[in-house]
C-alpha cells in the first residue's frame, strides 16, 4: 500500500499488523507513532485527520501528559485536591471556602472513596457516576430517601474534582464525564415556618441561652453558620451594623446586616460575658465570653436540637386539651428562622432587592424560596385597579339578524 498522508499525519501498514498506524512528528520533531484503532483504511484516514489536528493545536502533548497519570485513582485525585485547596498559594489566589463547605466537601469525599475510590480517575466514565448516583441513592439518610439537592452537591463536587484532574493531566478536557450528568430539578420542599404567635408561645417553653439563638437568627435572618461564626469586632455599634465576613458567608461575598432595637440590646446585654448551667443528668454549665477580646466568638456553635425538639414535645403535651387549639407544629428548625426574617419583612413592604442584599442571596428565585407570599397583601395590590373610573354595569345590545 503507498503511503497516504492526512494533514501532518502519515498512515501506514507495516508488517503483519491489520490495525493502521499513524506516523507524526511531535512539536520537538520527535518521531512519534500511535495506532488508528482500525482495520478499515476509510475509518483510518477519518482517524487520521482527528490524529493531526490534535497534534496541530497540541492536545497530543496534553495527551501524552495524561497517559503518564493513568494509574492516578480517585481517592488520590481527592486527597490531592484537599491539599491544594488548603494551600497557600491557594489562599493568596482565590476566594476561601468556609469550614462548613470544607466539611460538607469532606463527607462527600468520604462517601465517593467508599465506591470509586480505587479506581483510576481516567478511567471514570458518565456511566460510571450515574451507576454511583444510584447506588447511593438507593441508600437512606436519617429514614428518608436521598433528595435532589443533595444529589446536586454530589454532582457540583464532583465537578470540582474533574476540574481539578483536568488541570493537574490526569484527564483530558474532553474527557470530563460530569458534562453528561442532569442537573436534577429539586422540589422547593420547605415548610411553612410559625407565626408570629406560635413563635412566641413557642419560646417560652426554650432555655433562656436557646432562646436567644433562635430570637437572634429569627430577627437577623442569618443561617446558624453565619451566627456561629461572628466574633465581637464584627459588631459596629457606632453604624449600628453587623458584618458577616466572606469567609464565612455562604456566598463567599461580606455584608453588612442593619441591627433592629432587640438585636443591638441582646448583644449589648452579652458583652460582659454570660454563663448558662443546663438543666439534666449532667449539669454543665454553657459560657459565652465578654467582648474583652475582639477576636472571641459571640456565640460559640452548639447543638439545640434536642432542646427544640423537647420544648415542642412539651407544648404538644401542654396544649393536647386546650380550648383554644391543640399545637400541631412537630417540627422547628434554626433556618426556619430565616424563612420569619424573610417573610416578616416582605409582608411590611421590604424591596426584594433590599432583602436579597441583606440576607446574601445571589438570584430572586432564591429569595422566592424563603419570602411566602400573603394573599392579603396581593388583595391590596390587585385593589389598586379600583381606582379606574371605568363603568362595571352595562348592557347588553341585542343584535338583530
Amino acid at each position: 500500500m503507498a503511503d497516504i498522508t492526512v494533514g501532518c499525519v502519515k498512515i501506514v501498514l507495516e508488517g503483519k499488523r491489520k490495525t493502521y498506524q499513524g506516523k507524526y512528528r511531535d512539536k520537538f520533531n520527535n518521531r512519534k507513532k500511535k495506532s488508528l484503532n482500525t482495520t478499515n483504511l476509510k475509518q483510518a484516514k477519518i482517524n487520521a485527520g482527528i490524529l493531526s489536528n490534535d497534534v496541530i493545536s497540541g492536545k497530543m502533548d496534553e495527551l501524552n501528559k495524561v497517559l503518564k497519570n493513568t494509574d492516578i485513582t480517585v481517592a488520590e485525585t481527592i486527597e490531592r485536591y484537599f491539599e491544594d485547596e488548603q494551600s497557600l498559594e491557594t489562599c493568596l489566589k482565590t476566594k476561601l471556602k468556609s469550614d462548613n463547605t470544607l466539611k460538607a466537601e469532606k463527607k462527600y469525599a468520604t462517601q465517593i472513596n467508599a465506591i470509586l475510590g480505587d479506581k483510576p480517575i481516567s478511567q471514570i466514565d458518565t456511566e460510571t457516576l450515574i451507576d454511583f448516583f444510584k447506588k447511593y441513592k438507593a441508600k437512606k439518610l436519617k429514614g428518608k430517601q436521598v433528595g435532589a439537592a443533595t444529589l446536586n452537591r454530589y454532582k457540583s463536587f464532583f465537578s470540582n474534582i474533574f476540574n481539578y484532574a483536568i488541570k493537574n493531566n490526569f484527564i483530558l478536557k474532553r474527557d470530563n464525564p460530569v458534562n453528561g450528568l442532569d442537573h436534577l430539578k429539586e422540589s422547593p420542599n420547605i415548610p411553612n415556618p410559625p407565626s408570629q404567635e406560635e413563635f412566641d408561645m413557642f419560646i417560652e417553653y426554650l432555655p433562656v441561652h436557646v432562646r436567644i439563638i433562635i430570637c437572634l437568627l429569627r430577627y437577623t435572618g442569618f443561617r446558624q453558620s453565619e451566627l456561629h461564626s461572628l466574633v465581637w469586632r464584627n459588631i459596629n455599634w457606632r453604624e449600628n451594623v453587623i458584618e458577616i465576613e466572606a469567609v464565612n458567608a455562604k456566598s463567599g461575598e461580606s455584608r453588612f446586616m442593619p441591627m433592629s432595637k432587640y438585636v443591638r440590646d441582646t448583644l449589648q446585654s452579652l458583652r460582659s460575658g454570660s454563663a448558662w448551667t443546663r438543666t439534666g443528668d449532667n449539669k454543665l454549665t454553657i459560657f459565652w465570653p465578654s467582648d474583652e477580646d475582639p477576636e472571641s466568638l459571640i456565640i460559640p456553635h452548639m447543638d439545640i436540637r434536642k432542646s427544640i425538639n423537647r420544648a415542642i414535645a412539651q407544648i404538644t403535651a401542654d396544649t393536647k386539651d386546650s380550648k383554644q387549639g391543640r399545637w400541631r407544629i412537630t417540627r422547628i428548625t434554626k433556618h426556619m428562622m430565616r424563612h420569619m426574617w424573610a417573610t416578616d419583612l416582605g409582608l411590611r413592604g421590604a424591596e426584594d432587592s433590599d432583602l436579597m442584599d441583606m440576607g446574601g442571596w445571589k438570584s430572586m428565585q432564591m429569595l422566592k424560596r424563603y419570602r411566602k407570599g400573603s394573599t392579603e397583601k396581593h388583595q391590596k395590590t390587585i385593589a389598586l385597579l379600583d381606582d379606574i373610573s371605568n363603568d362595571a354595569t352595562f348592557k347588553a345590545k341585542v343584535v338583530k339578524r
